[in-house]
């Protein structure tokens, strides 16, 4: 199967943007593993180095596939029953 290629950007670039932000999805996963407790983007996004609006919009395709819950009166995220 053909890569598609994206305009103004080499395989390479295309390549280390999809691994990193599968990487920082793993790293989001494991931290929830670790804490046990429910937790707010911006304590994500502080305790893994990752730049708040990337952490907030993994949260929320997390949320929205079902792998993560979401309490808008705490405005925290919680792991859901598929982990």
């Amino acid at each position: 199967m053909a890569t598609r290629r994206i305009p103004g950007r080499n395989d390479a670039t295309s390549q280390r943007g999809a691994v990193k932000s599968c990487d920082r999805s793993i790293d989001i996963l494991e931290y929830f593993g670790k804490i046990g407790r429910p937790v707010r983007t911006v304590e994500v996004s502080e305790a893994l180095g990752i730049p708040n609006s990337s952490t907030d919009d993994i949260l929320r395709t997390f949320a929205a596939r079902g792998y993560l819950t979401f309490n808008g009166v705490s405005k925290t995220y919680q792991p859901s029953y598929k982990i």
